[in-house]
Order: structure tokens, then sequence, then C-alpha cells
């Protein structure tokens, strides 16, 4: 009888210890997407940031580059050289 109560209180201690490693397992996996769904969003945000930026930066460039061409081309006209 003392064997049979003591493997009964041992299967309830461990159905215990399993119920609470399942709760903080989900605890943290809830903390670890909470934490990855603000990363998200902050990388969103600075990329979206830099993806103006460069897109500035090359409507300057393709400015300078077509100003560059154009007297270029008036300098190859004026000087009679064929580009």
């Amino acid at each position: 009888m003392t064997e049979l109560l003591f493997q009964n209180i041992l299967i309830g201690l461990l159905t215990g210890v399993f119920g609470i490693l399942i709760i903080v397992l989900g605890w943290i996996g809830s903390r670890v997407h909470s934490r990855l769904d603000n990363l998200y969003k902050v990388l969103d945000t600075k990329l979206g940031m830099m993806n103006d930026k460069l897109g500035s930066i090359e409507r300057d460039l393709r400015s300078d580059l077509t100003g560059l061409d154009r007297r270029v081309t008036r300098i190859e006209s004026t000087c009679g050289v064929d580009g």
C-alpha cells in the first residue's frame, strides 16, 4: 500500500512539474514572439527610410549624369568630335 501511495504522489508531482514547465515555455515563447514582432516593426521602418534616402540619391545621381551628358554632347558638337 505504501508503494502504491508513493507512486501516486510521485506521478502527481511529475505531472505538476511538467505542467509548470509547459507554462514557463509558453510564456518564454510569447515573450520571444513579442520581441521579434517589435524588431520587425523597427527594421521595417528603418529600411523604409533607407529606401527613400537611396531613391533620392539615385535621382540626384541620374540628374547629375544627365547634366554631364549634355555638357559632353555640347563640347563634342562644338569641337566637331564624333562620339
